[in-house]
């Protein structure tokens, strides 16, 4: 059973999702803001802004937005879009996928957003193999049979 459980946490690790945490200057939370996730899918000359999830911020100022498998990449692998928080601006992001943090003081946004990367953008040279993450989980299942099955074999020869 424990190896099922090991299992299942590996898969839950690999999810890619972003965290939004929401507070105003004095540091406090800030609940019930409207949180979008918008990322930019590239094709040829054109980026479209595509609106990837969006949430809304609990109690503790904290919303989760999970991506799904065929969210769009830039051509370099990695994620690269905004998130924009209710009417108050946004916060462009860029990152190579997995869980992440991003911690938001409302006050403090900016209104414009970063301009669509175009087919011509080369980045800052940064070299990335995409989606080395969306294997983790099929690791991980394969890791849980690997273990299920010694131990079955392991009873049986006991």
């Amino acid at each position: 059973m424990n190896a099922w459980v090991l299992g299942f946490l590996v898969l839950l690790s690999a999810t890619t999702m972003v965290w939004a945490h929401v507070q105003d200057d004095a540091g406090h939370p800030v609940e019930g803001v409207q949180v979008v996730l918008y990322l930019y899918d590239i094709r040829g000359q054109t980026a479209y802004r595509v609106r990837v999830g969006s949430c809304q911020t609990d109690a503790s100022g904290t919303c989760s937005i999970p991506l799904p498998d065929d969210a769009p990449r830039d051509p370099s692998g990695m994620f690269r879009g905004v998130l924009q928080v209710g009417d108050r601006g946004g916060r462009s992001l860029l990152w190579p996928g997995g869980p992440i943090h991003i911690y938001l003081n409302i006050d403090h946004l900016h209104e414009g957003r970063e301009s669509a990367p175009l087919g011509g953008d080369k980045g800052v040279g940064l070299q990335v193999r995409p989606g080395w993450h969306r294997y983790l989980p099929w690791v991980g299942l394969g890791l849980a049979l690997l273990l299920a099955l010694m131990g079955w074999y392991w009873r049986r020869h006991r």
